[in-house]
């Protein structure tokens, strides 16, 4: 997966695409290739709850994927950021 420079560089698919990269990556992979993941997802979307939305959901969140990406698209709302690139 190519990782981009920010959150508006990509399409609301290939954000949820890389969503599910981390899904996989949490149960297949070895620290050293989810880490960079959670970094990078943590530094695009700026949300203060970070790689806890996939590990420490909150109230009816699951940290399925889907879940993440309308919590990381209503929170960036609410805060006047940047959304998704249009296709």
């Amino acid at each position: 997966m190519i990782l981009k420079g920010s959150y508006r560089d990509y399409t609301e698919q290939e954000f949820l695409d890389f969503l599910l990269e981390i899904n996989r990556a949490i149960e297949d992979e070895p620290d050293r290739i989810l880490d960079p993941l959670l970094e990078h997802f943590e530094r695009i979307t700026e949300h203060p709850s970070g790689s806890d939305l996939f590990f420490r959901p909150v109230g009816s969140n699951t940290g399925a994927p889907g879940e993440v990406l309308e919590i990381v698209k209503a929170w960036r709302l609410a805060n006047e950021k940047e959304s998704f690139k249009t296709p």
